[in-house]
């Protein structure tokens, strides 16, 4: 306390902009307190307070295929992400979707980031309604036949600071497959 001093047993509290001493952070999930015997870096520590510091905004990527039963070879087939905020009132996630695709499987194992293959820049969300956006993939046309699936990856802007919302993976691999078929001839 600048210019002041604390009596002994008087309560003092205080504030502390995290954001602004580590601005690379964007939120912090988690704080922990303590008390000591003294001032001393070396008295006795205490008491431990961990808490829930809700600085962060979790979010939530559901995607869907345009297509999610059988196409013929050369069929055009699209993935459209919707990023939901999980916390009531801070509006649709701004940001980005990287999408990616995965194919030809011989099942509809889904598809991730590590095992699929970008599908183009990433895509710039926009306003789905008053808590999600979305965005959606360039399209894949396919002619091998065997399962091809979608994945999709948010991530939230590069601001100073940081944006609050943490980026999210899609939770719905099995709903973003297809299957590509030979067509029947007679």
């Amino acid at each position: 306390v600048p210019n002041h001093s604390v009596d002994t047993a008087q309560f003092y509290e205080m504030g502390i902009d995290l954001t602004a001493l580590i601005p690379s952070v964007g939120c912090f999930a988690d704080v922990i307190a303590d008390t000591r015997s003294s001032q001393s870096l070396t008295a006795t520590l205490f008491d431990y307070t961990l808490s829930d510091l809700d600085t962060c905004v979790q979010t939530r990527t559901v995607t869907q295929a345009s297509s999610t039963g059988v196409v013929n070879p050369g069929t055009s087939v699209t993935d459209t992400a919707i990023v939901n905020s999980l916390r009531p009132n801070t509006g649709p996630p701004p940001g980005n979707v990287t999408f990616y695709w995965c194919g030809p499987l011989a099942s509809a194992s889904g598809c991730s980031n590590s095992t699929g293959t970008a599908l183009g820049s990433p895509v710039s969300l926009g306003a789905y309604n008053a808590s999600a956006s979305s965005a959606t993939s360039n399209a894949i046309s396919p002619n091998a036949v065997g399962y091809y699936c979608f994945a999709a990856y948010y991530s939230p802007p590069v601001t100073n600071p940081p944006s609050h919302f943490l980026p999210s993976f899609s939770v719905t691999p099995t709903l973003e497959c297809f299957r590509v078929v030979a067509p029947t001839t007679s």
